[in-house]
């Protein structure tokens, strides 16, 4: 058995130039930017995509409790992946 959790990464989809674009919300001395990301974007809806998307990548493989996510924002949001809201 592994008792290490996944890497904090995610495939969020393909880029202009055919390569997957990922993200790596590891610690900096692990090799990441992270462990924190900040979404934006023209619109809440195409945001909360990016979200779910992040959301998702970020949990597959993740066992219970080696990962929280926090979201914050206006509105209900569903990314079929557990998650608890934060105010801004």
């Amino acid at each position: 058995m592994h008792d290490q959790r996944r890497p904090l990464t995610a495939t969020l989809g393909v880029g202009a130039d055919g390569h997957p674009v990922r993200i790596n919300l590891e610690w900096e001395a692990d090799g990441g930017a992270g462990p924190h990301c900040l979404i934006t974007g023209p619109s809440q809806s195409e945001s909360w995509a990016v979200m779910a998307t992040l959301a998702r990548g970020l949990h597959a493989g993740q066992r219970r409790g080696d990962l929280e996510l926090v979201v914050t924002g206006s509105g209900d949001l569903d990314i079929d992946v557990a998650h608890r809201c934060g105010r801004p």
